[in-house]
């Protein structure tokens, strides 16, 4: 999987901004995440596919984490934006689930 680096949403998230996140959740991301993130917030990978169930999928970007979603033009790929998303889709159908949301 090939990053494309001129695609990573700024600013970088701060340790504090990652910390607030996490306390939000209520959960700890694991390390090796933490190091993707801080360097490839929201980044777009090229030609990324892969298989499960004998089915095929395709990454386009990672999502980001960004302190101001509303204002910034990458805002829609925020982690807690598309988390917003998904809950909404699957309180108006819970059959959505595995049919067509990939978390």
């Amino acid at each position: 999987m090939k990053l494309v680096q001129n695609t990573i949403v700024r600013p970088l998230p701060s340790d504090e901004l990652i910390k607030n996140h996490e306390k939000f959740w209520r959960l700890s991301l694991p390390e090796s995440f933490l190091e993707f993130i801080k360097k490839n917030n929201g980044v777009e990978v090229e030609e990324a596919t892969f298989e499960c169930n004998n089915r095929g999928y395709a990454i386009e970007r990672f999502l980001c984490i960004l302190d101001d979603t509303e204002n910034h033009p990458k805002g829609i790929y925020d982690i807690d934006v598309v988390f917003s998303q998904i809950g909404e889709r699957l309180t108006n159908n819970e059959d959505l689930l595995g049919a067509e949301l990939l978390p």
